[in-house]
This record gives C-alpha cells, sequence and structure tokens, in this order.
C-alpha cells in the first residue's frame, strides 16, 4: 500500500515537470487577420407565403476563424448604420404590407462574428409583391 502511494507521487511529480517544461517556450510569430464570417438567407418552400404577404426568413452564419455571435438584419434598401436591428435569432416572421400595385421588399442580414466582424458583403432576399386586382367570371347558367 505504502508503495503505491510512493509511485503515485513520483508519477505526479513528473507529470507536474513535464507540463512545466512543455510551456516554457514563447509563442513567436503573428497573430492572423480576423476573417470576417459569411452569411447565408433563405425562404423555405413549405413556408413561403403567398397570400397575406406574412414570411418566415431563416439566415445563418459561419466564421472559419471563430464563430458567429449574432446578426444584424434590414428592410431598408439602402440602409445607413441606424436601419439594421440586432438580433441572435435564425429565424423570424415578418408581414410585408402591399403599398400599391406593385411593391418590392428587400431583406438584408449580416453576421457578426466573436471579434466584432460584420459580413462586408450581406445576404440579400428580394420579394416582389403585385397587388393584381380581382377578376370575376359568370357562368352560362349563372343569372
Amino acid at each position: 500500500m505504502r508503495f503505491r502511494f510512493v509511485y503515485r507521487m513520483y508519477f505526479g511529480i513528473l507529470l507536474l515537470a513535464i507540463m512545466a517544461l512543455s510551456c516554457a517556450e514563447d509563442i513567436t510569430g503573428e497573430r492572423s487577420q480576423n476573417i470576417p464570417p459569411e452569411t447565408s438567407v433563405f425562404v423555405q418552400a413549405d413556408t413561403l407565403n403567398l397570400t397575406p404577404s406574412i414570411q418566415t426568413m431563416f439566415w445563418d452564419g459561419s466564421d472559419a476563424d471563430g464563430f458567429v455571435v449574432g446578426f444584424y438584419y434590414t428592410w431598408a434598401a439602402n440602409p445607413g448604420t441606424n436601419d439594421w436591428i440586432w438580433t441572435t435569432k435564425t429565424t423570424e416572421s415578418f408581414a410585408l404590407q402591399i403599398t400599391g400595385s406593385d411593391t418590392s421588399y428587400r431583406f438584408q442580414v449580416k453576421a457578426v462574428d466573436n471579434d466584432g466582424a460584420e459580413d462586408p458583403t450581406p445576404a440579400i432576399q428580394v420579394f416582389p409583391i403585385k397587388n393584381s386586382p380581382p377578376t370575376i367570371r359568370w357562368t352560362t347558367l349563372s343569372s
């Protein structure tokens, strides 16, 4: 029993010495520049809503040298700094209002990585909405 204790003690000291010596070397070189994340946006075929103009959007991001912490999205055609909305979600439903006979919406989303870098080329999805007048047909038997 005493032999096991002494053996474990020597093994522990040896392990600590190896760990201490292996960390003695300094890290050299320069840190690589942060690569901005990439973003993708999509609408699933079974969620594309053709009638009431409520669309469920999905988006995702990937970062080659870190991880995505959130997203900025906007519906502005030419967004300024204050037009972007922050979220950590990857899906949302939006009501698209028909404001005339032809309306086009432009959804943009960009990922943000753990170093604060934003995707310089946001993912874009365009929704052209056409407000068509109803048509009525009378059958030959109607009065």
